[in-house]
This record gives C-alpha cells, structure tokens and sequence, in this order.
C-alpha cells in the first residue's frame, strides 16, 4: 500500500480524475479533497477530518457514499491510517518504549524499557495463522483447541536500565 503522502500517490489520482464535479462543488475544490483526504489518512476518521474542511461533518458520509470514486479514495486513505497504526502497535510491542520516572526537580530518576504483550498478541492474532482463533476454527478439533492457545500465558518482561 502507499505510504507517504495520499495525493501522490497513483491510485488515488486514478480515482481523484472520476470524481463528479458536483461532490467537487461540494468540497470547494480538488485541493480540498486533497486536503480532506490527507488528514483521513493521518487520523482515520471521517468526521474529525471534515472539521479541518469547509464542509460539515454531518453531510460529509453522505458525499462520499454518493460519489464512488470519492469512496474508493476514502478507504484508500483509512487503509493508511490502519497501517500506520499497526506499525506503532508492533513498534510498542517488539522494540518497547521508555518509561521516564521524575524527580521532584525535574530530574531523571530512571529510565525504564517497556513492552506491551498485549498488543504483541493482538498483533500476532491478527497476522498469524498460528495465534489466530478463526484459523482454529475451521475443523471441530480445533475448536477444542483453540481454547487453550494461551494467549494469557505469554508475557513480556519489562526492563529497567539506568539511563543518563
């Protein structure tokens, strides 16, 4: 999928020359759908991102639902979002994050490298046919199975280094 920005990208394009000119009416211009569209892929939220137009986020499913080309490039955009997402989820879950304790000065006290074993299995449940319970499934010993995967089981340890 792309990545970057949405208006440079050639399926969006594709779709942004079949646009009709009313729902181009109805945001103002291209750019604005341009614009439009770049926050979608930046907050993956419809509404949130038509506040940032001149076009009410009330009226704003139903342009798009109205043209389908605006539709194709609206899911273009929210498939960015989601990827995006899954990128920072599996950042936080493989490499971790810091935990910086203050102290009552502002000080560093300790620096602290935490991992999320929650989002390391969401992750894994939804990428993985192994840790995926609809995979399971399918056949009625995998059902039985698909109870005891384990999923509580697995954790990951958090960290602590001093850091200066």
């Amino acid at each position: 999928m792309v990545s970057g920005s949405v208006s440079n990208s050639g399926l969006f394009e594709k779709n942004l020359g079949k646009i009709s000119t009313a729902t181009i009416g109805r945001f103002g211009s291209v750019e604005a759908i341009n614009s439009f569209l770049e926050e979608v892929a930046n907050c993956g939220n419809i509404h949130r991102a038509a506040d940032g137009s001149n076009i009410s986020s009330l009226s704003v499913g139903r342009i798009i639902n109205d043209d389908r080309y605006l539709s194709r490039c609206v899911a273009m955009a929210k498939q960015i979002a989601v990827e995006k997402c899954e990128s920072v989820l599996y950042e936080r879950a493989i490499n971790g994050y810091e935990e910086i304790t203050y102290g009552r000065d502002g000080e560093t006290i300790q620096v602290k490298r935490k991992y999320c074993s929650k989002s390391l299995m969401e992750y894994l449940k939804a990428n993985s046919d192994k840790y995926s319970v609809k995979a399971k499934s399918n056949d009625k010993a995998s059902k039985a199975e698909a109870g005891n995967v384990g999923i509580g089981s697995i954790e990951v340890k958090s960290y602590a280094s001093d850091e200066e």
